[in-house]
């Protein structure tokens, strides 16, 4: 596998979030109002609304929240305490992957097992992640019998914080759905730690926006989103009425952005400001041979992402 995502740390220290299913938000700012919001260790998050903290014997350390029943199926998130690195991020989550699922992440990816999904980024407050998704207990196509779980590994200095989540595959989910309710990423949307990004990584997050983005859902394009290093945005539904096709130009496109921290706020040129968390981040479907860059968008607990177009 190509990790790719090493960081410079010597050392990482690592905390586990543990999920049952995917998919929640948090209740603040653009999240979900009716979430509330817990904290555990060095980690801060809005639990899924309707979710309760439990008592796990499985994982006695960990901080776990179970979601109500959505026929038959029952998720849960669960949050560890921080744990010494390896000093390798990826190798960090793949070991928690296998240590507490029993299956290899990665030796185990593809037919006749359930392939899977690598996912790397840094988040604007700083932190570093990486996330593996992948579903055990049954064997490719049988998705009413597999158990999707996911595992989270976020650096903080010298330690890192792992999520790990788990419930049915995401395409029959109830919690972490792809086709249905998804509580996962109103949850890393809310997920806060007390670091701040160095100039650097501000710079880099800054600079990797710029650019186009196209959003795709199945094989159709649903829209766009064009932003420049001079602070404006066009949106796909204004590209004809654009008054300036120079991407350097200050009047280039239908509207203005401002990032804060995690919060990315579209004034358009008439109409009201529109505020979103953002995220920047790679995914990966074949063990990191080859990555897509993504740019997703949370908004009132819903997530749109839109991938690089070139």
């Amino acid at each position: 596998m190509n990790n790719g995502i090493r960081t410079n740390s010597a050392r990482i220290t690592m905390i586990a979030i543990v999920v049952a299913s995917t998919s929640s938000f948090a209740a603040q700012d653009s999240y979900a109002p009716q979430a509330q919001t817990a904290s555990f260790g060095p980690a801060s998050f809005a639990v899924p609304y309707g979710w309760a903290q439990i008592s796990n014997p499985s994982n006695p350390a960990a901080a776990t929240y179970q979601s109500p029943q959505y026929n038959n199926e029952v998720c849960r998130l669960a949050v560890f305490p921080p744990m010494q690195s390896s000093g390798d991020i990826v190798n960090d989550a793949r070991r928690i992957f296998a240590g507490m699922m029993g299956v290899d992440p990665v030796a185990n990816s593809g037919p006749p097992f359930p392939y899977t999904t690598l996912i790397r980024g840094i988040s604007p407050e700083g932190w570093p992640y990486f996330v593996i998704k992948h579903s055990i207990g049954g064997r490719y196509g049988e998705y009413g019998r597999l158990y999707g779980t996911s595992t989270l590994a976020v650096q903080l200095g010298n330690q890192t914080v792992i999520v790990v989540a788990t419930g049915k595959d995401p395409l029959v989910s109830q919690c972490f759905g792809q086709l249905s309710r998804d509580a996962w990423p109103a949850f890393f949307a809310s997920l806060h730690f007390n670091t701040s990004p160095s100039a650097q990584q501000d710079q880099s997050f800054r600079a990797g926006m710029v650019g186009r983005w196209m959003m795709v859902t199945g094989s159709r394009a649903g829209g766009a989103y064009t932003f420049t290093a001079q602070g404006r945005y066009l949106s796909t539904t204004a590209f004809s009425a654009s008054r300036n096709g120079d991407i350097t130009s200050a009047y280039f496109g239908n509207g203005g952005f401002r990032l804060r921290g995690k919060f990315l706020t579209l004034t358009p040129d008439q109409g009201s400001p529109m505020s979103a968390v953002i995220k920047l981040e790679q995914e990966s479907k074949d063990l990191g041979a080859r990555w897509t860059d993504r740019l997703c968008l949370v908004q009132a607990a819903s997530e749109i992402c839109y991938n690089r177009s070139p």
